[in-house]
């Protein structure tokens, strides 16, 4: 008996057959070195081979993966469908291009577009073959596409595209809004029809090319209007860096133009109120001034007693004749001075101010009024002060109302007090009090020109409202502000904070930001 070598058996991998052994050799060299995933299972799904680089995806060993079912690997919600495929496969030999998400070692998700194909051993059907992309990468890219996609097409600023001579590949449903122009009519147009010159697009085109631009531009609807746009133009790059595309994004500022000219108006107007306001405040306080002047000029005369003796009863009237127009007065010139800042025409003589002589000067114009309250006035300064730059009489002003303020507004017997102290670069002066505070639903009327917490006509407390308002306009004017603490039924202080070192006056607005008291 002759001695034959056996026939090797022949395995057929779709419509090619090659022996058993020639086809493993092949088989191993082709997929160890492929950078796809390949791997087979038996007709049950069973996993029975696995490349170095699909096990190097799953992060999973060789061990790990041989044996158990494909589906273990595969990400639960897409389990169903692949499932489905497999089946698929079994019925009809093929599977072309099925994406699913296996679900890594590390817990990552990884995205696979599959082809597979049946295997056959001696015309026996033993289970099937699947060559496996990583697409995770390009699924990134593509949801970000579609995020992008989404965001440009709901913007509500046209969007266009343009190749390099300016003809449109796409535009955004805010072109088709804006511009009057149905978008698939767009694509293919060139860009031109949005502006009134040829020109004026190839000058954007090449604006953009060389590296973009944005400004004011006149633009055109389909129906020949025309309108002011914000347009930007942009180049699109390619890999290389190379400009390939152009992006023109317009934006309809109709609106803005008209709203913004409507608010020059207004404010121009508002403007020339302000001044009209002025200019009358000023010019009835020096009409009223002029015969107060003789109201005051001659009632001291007769509290004098120059021309005659007068009874008691009728120097208790010019005493009273005396201080209503010595009130009135202040009041007047609250409101010229008040008017003045608000007109600009308020000025600062800065100098060089000792800060504890200006305070004990200030503390003996109210001492006698404390005095009739039955207050208890103290003032704690602090020593070795360095030269304050403000205007004296401006500074004298503000202490005053804060002080005349705390005595009108305390109860008899009270304390009120005067503190000075320094804060970094900005001098502090507090006006504090024990008396009635202020409740915190009213302290937004405070600053506000004749604004006070009790504005009824049964007030126990006279005044205007304008005392805190011209105080924190002429802090402002020195570049400062006026802050307060209150708590109705236990008191209030009001800070005066300066610079020390003020060269320039500020520019006061005319209505004060930062609300606060009477």
């Amino acid at each position: 008996m002759s001695n034959h070598t056996l026939p090797d058996k022949l395995v057929r991998i779709g419509s090619v057959e090659i022996s058993l052994s020639q086809s493993e050799e092949l088989f191993r060299a082709y997929v160890e070195t492929a950078n796809d995933m390949v791997y087979t299972v038996d007709l049950d799904g069973i996993l029975t081979y696995m490349n170095s680089y699909g096990q190097k995806l799953l992060g999973c060993t060789r061990e790990e993966i041989i044996g158990r079912s494909y589906l273990d690997f595969v990400s639960p919600l897409h389990r169903e469908k692949t499932l489905q495929a497999f089946t698929n496969l079994i019925k009809t030999g093929e599977l072309r291009d099925f994406e699913f998400v296996l679900t890594t070692s590390r817990g990552t998700e990884l995205h696979l577009e599959v082809n597979g194909k049946l295997l056959f051993r001696d015309e026996e059907l033993i289970g099937g073959m699947g060559i496996g992309r990583d697409i995770t990468e390009r699924k990134r890219i593509e949801k970000q596409l579609q995020i992008f996609s989404r965001a440009v097409e709901s913007a509500y600023d046209s969007t266009v595209i343009t190749d390099l001579n300016g003809k449109i590949v796409y535009a955004n449903s805010a072109a088709s809004r804006i511009f009057n122009w149905q978008a698939e009519m767009l694509v293919g147009t060139h860009a031109a029809v949005f502006y009134p010159e040829r020109k004026q697009t190839e000058l954007l085109i090449a604006q953009a090319i060389g590296g973009g631009w944005s400004g004011e531009v006149i633009c055109h609807r389909r129906n020949g209007d025309s309108f002011p746009a914000l347009v930007s133009v942009s180049p699109i790059l390619d890999e290389h860096n190379q400009p390939t595309a152009v992006s023109m994004i317009t934006r309809d500022i109709t609106q803005q133009k008209q709203t913004a000219a409507e608010l020059a108006a207004k404010n121009d107007e508002l403007e020339r109120a302000s001044r009209m306001k002025s200019d009358f405040l000023a010019n009835m306080s020096h009409e009223l001034r002029t015969p107060l002047t003789s109201i005051l000029g001659f009632s001291s005369i007769l509290q004098k007693q120059i021309f005659g003796a007068l009874n008691s009863k009728q120097q208790l009237y010019i005493h009273q004749i005396y201080q209503s127009g010595q009130h009135l007065l202040g009041l007047i010139n609250d409101v010229l001075d008040l008017s003045k800042v608000e007109a600009g025409q308020l000025r600062l003589e800065l100098a060089p101010l000792v800060v504890d002589e200006v305070c004990e000067k200030t503390l003996t114009f109210v001492n006698e009024q404390a005095r009739i309250r039955g207050l208890t006035l103290t003032s704690s300064i602090e020593p070795n002060l360095e030269p304050l730059m403000a205007d004296e009489l401006r500074l004298r002003q503000m202490l005053l109302n804060l002080l005349s303020n705390a005595i009108k507004f305390s109860n008899e017997g009270g304390e009120i007090g005067l503190n000075v102290k320094m804060f970094g670069e900005s001098l502090h002066l507090t006006v504090w009090d024990q008396g009635i505070g202020i409740p915190e639903d009213k302290q937004h009327l405070l600053f506000h020109p004749f604004q006070q917490v009790d504005g009824s006509l049964s007030r126990r407390h006279e005044g205007t409202g304008l005392g805190l308002a011209l105080t924190k306009k002429l802090a402002e004017l020195h570049s400062g502000t006026v802050v307060m603490e209150s708590k109705e039924g236990e008191g209030s202080q009001f800070t005066i904070c300066l610079p020390m070192n003020l060269q320039h006056p500020a520019t006061v607005p005319t209505i004060a930001i930062e609300p606060n008291r009477r």
